[in-house]
């Protein structure tokens, strides 16, 4: 069917159990996927972590390149609160969250989820557009859209 998964998080452990890394997948509405990779250079991390990247992956018309990621990631467990803070030359421009709660990955769950929330990637789509064409109509300023990074990972 159809996804759109505007941020996935994959958290990267040592056989050890401490993190090393977290790749933050983001998509945008283009269809198109970056990943940037939260990382020590190998050492253990600790929670939470708190890092900053450079955007080089276009998301928001109305926000220019220009800009910085602040992420806020909690250790996993039975719920989860992401937190990311887009900069751009200083002034804070967005405020992304994401929760949730632990289900257990089961065709029974994956089929509750189904029909409780049948047309969620339709509804998150318009609310985006929704919310675009509003910011549009106050005079929000437009930003073409570059051409994507080469790399497929910021590191």
């Amino acid at each position: 069917g159809y996804v759109f998964n505007p941020l996935s998080l994959w958290y990267c452990e040592h056989a050890d159990g401490t993190l090393r890394a977290v790749i933050c997948q983001v998509q945008n509405t283009f269809g198109e996927q970056h990943c940037y990779l939260l990382h020590e250079q190998g050492r253990a991390m600790s929670w939470p972590l708190v890092q900053s990247r450079s955007k080089c992956f276009h998301v928001s018309p109305f926000i220019g390149m220009r800009a910085r990621y602040d992420f806020r990631l909690p250790e996993p467990g039975d719920r989860l609160r992401v937190l990311i803070r887009e900069y751009q030359e200083g002034e804070l421009m967005l405020v992304a969250t994401q929760t949730g709660h632990a289900r257990p990955f089961t065709a029974r769950a994956l089929l509750g989820a189904l029909l409780r929330m049948p047309l969620l990637t339709f509804k998150v789509m318009a609310a985006i557009h929704w919310q675009a064409l509003k910011i549009w109509l106050k005079g929000g300023q437009f930003h073409t859209k570059p051409q994507p990074p080469e790399q497929e990972v910021t590191p």
